[in-house]
């Protein structure tokens, strides 16, 4: 059977004739269910040719109260029933729109109801409602509401006898299956016969009070509103309706589109919202901090941001009305100062954003720092233990550490040196970092007193010495390539020149690079010292995989040397992810098969740069010849004599 209408039945609409029978509509009973009581026992058994005759033209006559008639199609239909244009426009459902966020919906009995919320092509019966009073229920078609007001009966959408999904496609009553038929092709089966499950009796008055707020009769719907406590019964009864449906979701976990097919919300999530509605504030609060959504997969629309807790996603939906959410908001600050008056004595002050305006601090980091000391006080920690500041002026006394503070990164630039040089000697004990609490309150992970750090730099600049052009000196960085300590003792060369344990010159005052332009005047003795040193341990294992620049040490080279074996495969990483990590075994190998110029250099009492061929006639040819060269290596076992001199 096709659901177009028949062009040679549509009556225009100023021709319209009554029908044969006509009845008089219940004040809850919905268009397509008059339509369907009316025309039932007559010889239209065809809901589209049945409307054809009203003047509608349409070919989803299910869809028709949701349909924007003109005033003649009105007027042809309320003619066409035998009821008045008023009992017609009251059943119809015209498009409307919540706020400025343009959410579609419907005009649901002068209530909004979301467009997603109207069942429109399947239709769902109570059979006890129908032995009541043969009628269909226009909230019958609120998709979330799952049971008949009324009797508390689950609703039935699927026909007992022959499995299919009850529609309006044929005219055979509202208490009918319209696809059953006997041989005669009359409609058989009586959906009355088949009684459906029961809501419990201790749901019945909450969820009574929640369908009654999309009732058709206004005076059902101001008893529905009077259930719920102030501050509800400031908002229409849509948006407490929209809000419970919300938060039926929230409590149930459900997520996903709404398909029009589908009922998503059991009675009982309905009944558990209306519950904590009907409880009062204090029981609202407590649900919307407590209850968790999902987090796996998206909501029900793709525009609803991800929520922790109740309270946020419902002042994130944007099916919620704006003065719901503006309920919402003033209830939530209303609450967090009477739990700060809540707090105990001297820990009123402890509110993020009241420190991040006062102090000018980042409120993130003042968040991270209030959330910390909440941590403590619920654990039952020792305040004085953990230096917690129990007062705000003890909170404003950690403001000038904060302002004072530098990054490990800056603290390297500012010594002029390496962070590995800033982790060293910050684990000899010349620089602490700063501790908990005033640590929560800045972004880097590890921060450093400015002022210690500039007073460590002047010291260092103090004991540097002056030198002059004609000065036969090394480099620190020559000596320290040449001492044999691998890695390579940065911090601990820093130590000695600061601690004045090491003569050291430099031709100014303020050296930009410390380890080339301070120098050396006796070598031997400064890698005495750095042997001697207690942060010096030769004998510790290094990590079976390495970095670039411990591998560039073990072979007495830099990174640069090493890219160029890399890119000439003399030397493989152990995987080409970045960074690039060395197997230690090998470059240990590398290091036993090859010896680099340094080494010989310090087997020959070298303790300068220059090259080395020239001075040494009984030198091997090098193991590697390419292009762009930039250190030498040569086979150990040519280089016996050398080493042995």
């Amino acid at each position: 059977m096709t659901w177009r209408y028949s062009k040679d039945k549509l009556v225009e609409p100023g021709r319209v004739v009554p029908a044969f029978i006509t009845m008089q509509p219940e004040p809850d009973e919905s268009l397509a269910g008059l339509f369907n009581r009316m025309f039932g026992r007559t010889v239209f058994s065809n809901f589209s040719a049945a409307a054809a005759r009203a003047g509608i033209a349409s070919n989803r006559p299910d869809f028709m109260a949701s349909s924007e008639l003109t005033d003649a199609q009105v007027e042809g239909l309320a003619a066409r029933l035998g009821t008045s244009t008023d009992e017609v426009r009251f059943r119809l459902h015209p498009p409307a729109r919540i706020g400025d966020n343009g959410t579609r919906g419907v005009n649901f009995h002068g209530q909004f109801l979301r467009l997603t919320f109207l069942e429109r092509e399947r239709r769902r019966v109570s059979p006890m409602a129908l032995e009541l009073n043969r009628y269909h229920r226009a909230l019958w078609d609120v998709r979330p509401l799952s049971f008949d007001s009324s009797t508390m009966e689950l609703l039935l959408d699927t026909c007992p006898v022959c499995g299919n999904k009850l529609r309006w496609r044929n005219l055979f009553g509202p208490e009918k299956c319209d696809h059953c038929r006997d041989g005669r092709g009359l409609p058989c089966t009586d959906l009355r016969d088949h009684r459906q499950p029961m809501v419990p009796e201790e749901q019945h008055d909450v969820l009574r009070a929640v369908a009654g707020l999309l009732d058709p009769r206004a005076e059902v719907r101001e008893q529905s509103v009077r259930f719920f406590p102030d501050p509800w019964r400031g908002l229409a009864p849509s948006e407490i309706f929209h809000l419970l449906t919300e938060m039926g979701l929230a409590t149930s976990g459900l997520s996903g589109t709404l398909l029009p097919s589908s009922l998503p919300l059991h009675a009982d999530a309905l009944y558990e919202a209306g519950r904590v509605l009907a409880g009062g504030v204090e029981a609202f609060h407590a649900w919307s901090d407590s209850t968790l959504t999902r987090k796996d997969a998206p909501h029900w629309t793709v525009d609803r941001p991800m929520a922790s807790t109740g309270y946020d996603r419902l002042v994130k939906c944007p099916h919620i009305s704006l003065s719901a959410k503006s309920l919402l908001q003033g209830m939530r600050l209303d609450i967090r100062k009477v739990t700060r008056r809540r707090r105990a004595g001297s820990f009123a002050w402890l509110v993020a954003w009241d420190l991040t305006r006062e102090f000018h601090v980042d409120h993130a980091r003042t968040r991270t720092f209030v959330k910390h000391v909440k941590s403590v006080i619920r654990a039952g920690g020792d305040l004085s233990s953990e230096k917690i500041p129990k007062t705000k002026e003890e909170f404003a006394s950690l403001i000038p550490v904060i302002k004072d503070a530098v990054s490990i990164g800056l603290a390297a630039s500012m010594l002029r040196a390496g962070m590995d040089v800033v982790d060293g000697i910050g684990k000899i004990g010349l620089l602490q970092p700063i501790q908990s609490p005033a640590s929560l309150l800045l972004k880097a992970n590890t921060s450093y007193s400015g002022s210690a750090v500039r007073q460590l730099m002047e010291q260092f600049q103090s004991r540097l010495g002056r030198s002059t052009e004609g000065d036969d000196l090394c480099p620190v960085a020559t000596v320290l390539r040449n001492s044999g300590i691998r890695p390579l003792p940065r911090a601990a060369a820093w130590h000695l020149i600061w601690s004045g344990a090491a003569h050291v010159l430099c031709s100014r005052p303020d050296p930009s690079d410390w380890l080339r332009e301070v120098l050396v005047p006796d070598p031997a003795a400064f890698i005495a010292l750095l042997h001697d040193h207690p942060s010096v341990r030769t004998d510790v294992a290094l990590p079976d995989q390495v970095t670039t620049q411990v591998a560039a040490q073990m072979i007495d080279s830099d990174i640069v040397v090493v890219a160029q074996l890399v890119k000439n495969k003399i030397l493989s990483p152990s995987a080409k992810t970045r960074p690039l990590m060395f197997r230690r075994k090998d470059v240990e190998q590398f290091a036993e098969k090859y010896v680099s110029t340094p080494e010989l250099k310090r087997a020959l009492g070298w303790a300068k740069g220059g090259p080395l061929s020239a001075s040494c006639p009984d030198l091997p040819p090098s193991a590697f010849d390419f292009a762009g060269q930039r250190s030498r290596f040569y086979l150990r076992s040519d280089c016996t004599g050398i080493l042995q001199a």
